[in-house]
């Protein structure tokens, strides 16, 4: 853990078994995912996606881009035991929330096998996918 985290005696106690690191550095993580949403809903195909009016093809687009958010999420994962405790699913369920279970279906798919295929073998490759 960093000196800069200002964190009383007895909560880094605590914390000295495990590889933890402040909440605060997770947070600014979604901060980057916020910012991207507000720019991405000046977009005329958002509106019509929120409003119900998004073709067939735009739809298949935006689960593209809500999954490339997915795979924004496991890269701006937080390392925790070996592991990565990720935010992958924040684009993949806002897909499904704004857009319907289409986008979302689809968008969880593209997510997870990304998350599938960079690490086949690894401790959480089937499990996290």
């Amino acid at each position: 853990m960093g000196d800069d985290w200002n964190c009383p005696y007895s909560c880094r106690r605590r914390l000295r078994g495990i590889n933890a690191q402040p909440h605060h550095s997770s947070s600014g993580k979604l901060g980057i995912f916020a910012i991207a949403f507000i720019l991405i809903m000046r977009f005329d195909v958002f509106k019509r996606l929120l409003v119900g009016r998004a073709s067939r093809y735009e739809r298949l687009s935006l689960s593209l881009v809500f999954g490339l958010f997915g795979i924004a999420g496991t890269y701006l994962g937080v390392p925790v035991q070996n592991a990565i405790a990720n935010s992958r699913v924040v684009g993949v369920v806002l897909g499904g929330i704004l857009g319907g279970p289409l986008v979302g279906l689809s968008a969880g798919i593209i997510a997870g096998a990304h998350r599938y295929l960079i690490e086949m073998n690894g401790f959480t490759a089937t499990h996290a996918a």
